[in-house]
């Protein structure tokens, strides 16, 4: 007995609706301008992407693979560490016997973004060291080991993990905004459950990414500035014209242990394992948690509150 044939009715292909078509639009425009003021600017100032001044493009090349191969050796040793030294536990969805996550692949555009990332972090790298090397703000941040102390370390780093968190917090909440969310933000959600660490770490729009490394610049100049600035007022000098622009608030090491610790989060934010990480002796933790209470009180301000709710 034959099997009667079965036919599929063809769906019918939807159009576009026209926000999503003004969506497209703005994406392309705003794409577009970013990649032209970048073109200007690195033409006007070609120094940015090497400011140790490379004598030839050949060691500018190795100096890259070598930060790249740094970064994944990073990223496994921080895999390894969880694993092994802290015994971290799988978050609930990637438990065995758990139902099957949806998992993205790289696509094209995936893999353009983390390009033009990984170019961004390598001149980030080589002007934070550029920086610290010739002394910071004033040339006054200190790299002797005699040097250390505790307002230039422990004092510092919670300075810096408070003021970046300051930043972060509402820029990334404003990324979340509907108006704002499908330009930009969109596209480091496209894995619901991230599992490759700094792959999907990094797999951000480029916007984005420029966004994370003014908030660690913005880190390390508060705790570099901020520091000296309090000990003037606490002696007195509060008329002094270096008020706000003496440096040398934070020693080098803590600048190098700040940016590696933060690399490591990130690099766990995106991964399988069940790991949480707060402060709450200096309050981070209650004013960027879970409650986000800085947040709720954006939201709470009159006018602005209203335009900044999700």
């Amino acid at each position: 007995m034959c099997n009667p044939k079965t036919f599929t009715a063809a769906t019918p292909t939807r159009r576009p609706s026209m926000r999503a078509q003004q969506q497209k639009l703005q994406s392309v425009v705003l794409d577009s301008a970013t990649a032209l003021f970048v073109i200007h600017y690195l033409y006007n100032n070609p120094s940015w992407l090497n400011p140790w001044n490379i004598p030839n493009a050949q060691l500018w090349i190795a100096g890259f693979i070598l930060i790249r191969c740094a970064i994944v050796f990073y990223d496994h040793l921080v895999v390894a560490m969880i694993e092994k030294l802290f015994k971290c536990k799988v978050l609930p969805t990637r438990e065995p016997g758990a139902p099957p996550v949806r998992y993205v692949s790289l696509d094209l555009r995936s893999v353009t973004y983390l390009s033009i990332n990984s170019l961004n972090e390598y001149a980030f790298v080589m002007r934070l060291t550029h920086y610290l090397w010739h002394g910071g703000h004033l040339q006054m941040v200190p790299w002797r080991m005699e040097e250390i102390s505790v307002a230039n370390t422990i004092l510092a780093l919670g300075i810096m993990l408070v003021s970046m968190d300051l930043l972060y917090a509402p820029l990334h909440h404003f990324l979340h905004l509907p108006s704002m969310y499908p330009l930009i933000h969109k596209h480091h959600h496209r894995q619901h459950y991230p599992v490759r660490g700094y792959l999907d770490a990094g797999n951000e729009h480029p916007i984005e990414h420029m966004i994370g490394v003014v908030c660690t610049w913005f880190a390390v100049l508060t705790a570099e500035m901020l520091l000296p600035s309090c000990q003037l007022w606490l002696t007195g000098n509060a008329h002094s014209p270096d008020l706000v622009t003496k440096g040398g608030g934070v020693h080098a090491v803590t600048v190098l242990i700040f940016f590696n610790l933060h690399a490591a989060l990130a690099m766990l934010n995106h991964s399988p394992y069940n790991v949480n990480f707060s402060m709450p002796f200096i309050g981070s933790s209650n004013l960027f948690g879970k409650d986000n209470r800085l947040i709720k009180l954006i939201e709470s301000v009159p006018l602005v509150g209203k335009r900044m709710a999700r």
